[in-house]
């Protein structure tokens, strides 16, 4: 991916770079946009917003 979508991604954390949450991987460039046009997928990112606030971030170490 050449740069990370507008509308997917929620800067909440503060706990320096994060690299994955939950990350959504694409066989195709048409099965990233028939996601993003996913009523479904809207209704979860809608419903995450009642929640989101209230998770507690975890850090993990970093992998060698």
């Amino acid at each position: 991916m050449a740069e990370n979508p507008a509308d997917t991604h929620v800067p909440y954390l503060d706990v320096g770079p994060v690299h994955a949450i939950g990350e959504c991987w694409f066989q195709s460039p048409e099965d990233y946009q028939r996601y993003i046009e996913s009523a479904v997928r809207k209704a979860w990112f809608e419903h995450g917003k009642t929640f989101i606030g209230q998770l507690k971030p975890f850090v993990t170490e970093t992998l060698v």
